[in-house]
């Protein structure tokens, strides 16, 4: 009966109603919070956040004394380079650095005091992460826990303990509430060593970072509204106007159904009840509805680990046993003679190398070639513990095959000077290079 199928239509539109307040909850947007956050190589790396246009905030402990930084925002392949603008010490352990024509979101600081029990979570580059992988991952990994204590230290620095797991390689990312909003910078985890089981995770207080902002002039922020994750959300409330509208409609079905059977008592009875059944399933999901929008949902974080794809080439072996990055970039490695060909040469361990560079090759690299011991973050590698992962790199400057050392763990040597980070120095043949254990030779190509 086409009443009948009205009335079926309703209830389906009800249901949906229904789907659209379950999922209406206030939940973190784990994309948007990444598109804020960078991963900062230093030899290795840290995680960042921007804290204010151009401006990411990480840890001391990051920076390092260090004055120049490789900067990736989460999601991307992209290279910016970053310099230090301020860093604090081992007490208060925060680092700020300014990256020109980084156009990324900065996050809002909820400055007051975050409340004790209250859901948070912590996203950023794990170095365990990578080893799990056996790449530099490109997405965060996002980590769940409860606010356990606001307090502060003997020096009266603010400080947050919680239950978000932290890794090397998550330093100087943000502690963040369910609004997204920055509570903290990922700091330490404190173990007793009596007791491997205990275990402490805390992040310096975001109130911290933000008085010494005040200091520098640099602008941000803040947002200490309450974080609207229980009650009925704007699109559950909309949803819910949406049911009352249909229940009016049911009722109207309902009405012309009386006025249509007139004295038709037997089918009058049979759809009674049907409309009966139908309002009694309505009330359920109405009652069902207010029930799941009105409680304070738990928050679902997720642990990402998406596959990526690779910045350049794999790598190969020689057949003189020397292990070689393919290079993604046209023309790497050709020879086409010569005084702006240089080969380098050595090697490292057990493996012999030999590395070629041509002027076409490093011009059509762009920026040039790397030399590291990690296969995702460098061009050519050297299998060498004392080698950074990203060490040094190669191009072409001023018409001459120039090498600069990438903030290096270890430092660079070139006939026995080391080398100042991001300082290209031009390189010809008989020139030795030293980096980590390995030794390096330079002839023409």
């Amino acid at each position: 009966m086409k009443i009948s199928h009205n009335i079926l239509k309703l209830f389906s539109v009800i249901t949906l109603g229904f789907g659209v307040i379950s999922q209406s909850w206030a939940i973190p947007n784990v994309d948007l919070v990444e598109s804020s956050i960078v991963r900062v190589v230093i030899g290795g790396h840290g995680t960042g956040w921007v804290v204010s246009p151009g401006v990411v905030a990480t840890n001391w402990h990051v920076t390092d004394g260090n004055t120049s930084f490789e900067i990736y925002p989460a999601g991307t392949d992209q290279e910016y380079r970053g310099e230090l603008i301020w860093q604090g010490n081992s007490n208060l352990d925060i680092g700020l650095i300014r990256v020109p024509g980084l156009d990324l979101t900065p996050f809002k600081l909820k400055t007051e005091d975050a409340i004790r029990g209250s859901d948070s979570f912590t996203v950023g580059f794990p170095g365990l992460g990578d080893d799990l992988t056996g790449r530099a991952n490109v997405n965060v990994s996002v980590y769940g826990g409860t606010i356990a204590l606001v307090t502060e230290n003997t020096s009266g620095v603010r400080i947050i303990q919680h239950t978000n797991i932290v890794n090397a390689g998550n330093s100087g990312g943000p502690l963040l509430d369910d609004c997204g909003r920055v509570l903290g910078l990922t700091t330490w985890g404190v173990e007793n060593e009596d007791y491997s089981a205990d275990f402490i995770w805390a992040s310096m207080h975001v109130a911290e970072l933000a008085r010494q902002m005040d200091t520098l002039g640099i602008p941000y922020e803040t947002d200490n509204s309450p974080c609207a994750t229980g009650g009925v959300s704007a699109a559950g409330e909309e949803a819910l106007a949406e049911l009352g509208l249909l229940q009016d409609q049911l009722e109207s079905q309902q009405s012309q159904l009386e006025s249509q059977l007139g004295s038709q008592e037997g089918e009058m009875d049979s759809l009674q009840q049907t409309v009966q059944n139908w309002g009694l399933g309505l009330g359920i999901a109405l009652v069902l509805t207010m029930a799941l929008a009105l409680r304070r949902p738990r928050q679902q974080l997720v642990r990402v680990y998406d596959e990526v794809s690779r910045r350049i080439g794999g790598t190969s072996r020689e057949s003189d046993g020397s292990i070689k990055k393919t290079s993604s970039h046209p023309g790497a490695g050709s020879s086409s003679g010569g005084a702006s060909e240089l080969t380098l040469y050595g090697s490292a361990g057990s493996n012999s190398f030999r590395f070629e560079f041509s002027e076409d090759s490093l011009k059509q690299a762009g920026k040039g070639l790397s030399i590291g011991r990690s296969g995702e973050l460098s061009d050519f590698i050297l299998d060498d513990e004392q080698v950074s992962r990203r060490h040094i790199r190669v191009s072409f400057q001023d018409g001459k095959i120039q090498v600069e050392d990438l903030s290096s763990s270890n430092g660079t040597y070139v006939n026995g000077q080391l080398l100042a980070a991001y300082k290209p120095r031009p390189l010809k043949v008989g020139d030795r290079i030293k980096l980590g254990n390995t030794e390096i030779s330079v002839s023409s190509g």
